[in-house]
């Protein structure tokens, strides 16, 4: 662990890139397992595309401490639904928003879930929640231009028409 820890300082102090690369690849072999360097090791395994182990990671730091916020669960939420986790991806949404009802990631999480799993009405809610609460005005366009592409469906759908026209 020493050796690990080390190896990141003294190739980030060198400015090495790929050192330092491999340097972390390292580090978050040899810490994987460990609690208390789960968010961090998680961060590194998302930087090398590696999302399953990034989220078994942060499933670590979520349960060994149990915090009551929104940030992780959204963060786990957006993993599993990577993965194509959906019943983790709602849950873990889910949680975002009832443990941080103010954190606009939290709802933005749902919304990208439920949009995905093609649950409309739920979706609606979770946009109404947006507008309604963060000042967003969420058309078609926007949500078409979205980086998440998962909102075809929802923005096709007669529930979404019919939301967006009794909202004008």
């Amino acid at each position: 662990p020493f050796i690990a820890k080390n190896a990141v300082f003294l190739a980030f102090a060198s400015k090495d890139t790929d050192r330092f690369v491999q340097a972390l690849d390292i580090f978050a072999e040899v810490f994987a397992e460990d609690p208390k360097f789960a968010l961090m090791v998680s961060d590194l395994f998302v930087r090398s595309q590696k999302y399953e182990e990034s989220y078994e990671s942060l499933q670590r730091f979520h349960a060994d401490f149990s915090l009551q916020e929104g940030a992780i669960p959204a963060r786990l939420s957006a993993l599993a639904l990577a993965l194509g986790q959906m019943e983790d991806a709602e849950k873990y949404a889910v949680e975002a928003t009832e443990d941080e009802p103010t954190l606009e990631l939290g709802w933005w999480s749902l919304l990208r879930v439920r949009a995905r799993a093609e649950n409309h009405q739920g979706a609606l809610e979770a946009l109404t929640y947006l507008e309604d609460n963060f000042g967003h005005r969420l058309d078609e366009a926007k949500l078409r231009r979205d980086k998440f592409q998962g909102f075809a469906s929802l923005v096709s759908s007669a529930e979404f028409k019919e939301w967006r026209d009794g909202r004008k």
